[in-house]
């Protein structure tokens, strides 16, 4: 996920990129933001129960 992120980033970077394009990607980076703070939550919950 955070390749995907790098790389949705750097599209935000492509000169002359259209306005609809750009929010297309924002909600991309965005959910895949979400999406990997989920993942990493559940991972912190799953490496307390083990250390229990």
């Amino acid at each position: 996920m955070e390749k995907q992120i790098k790389a949705k980033t750097d599209q935000l970077n492509a000169v002359g990129i259209e306005p609809a394009k750009l929010n297309e990607i924002l909600n991309q980076i965005d959910d895949l933001n979400k999406k990997l703070d989920s993942k990493s939550a559940r991972w912190m919950e799953l490496t307390e129960l083990k250390e229990s």
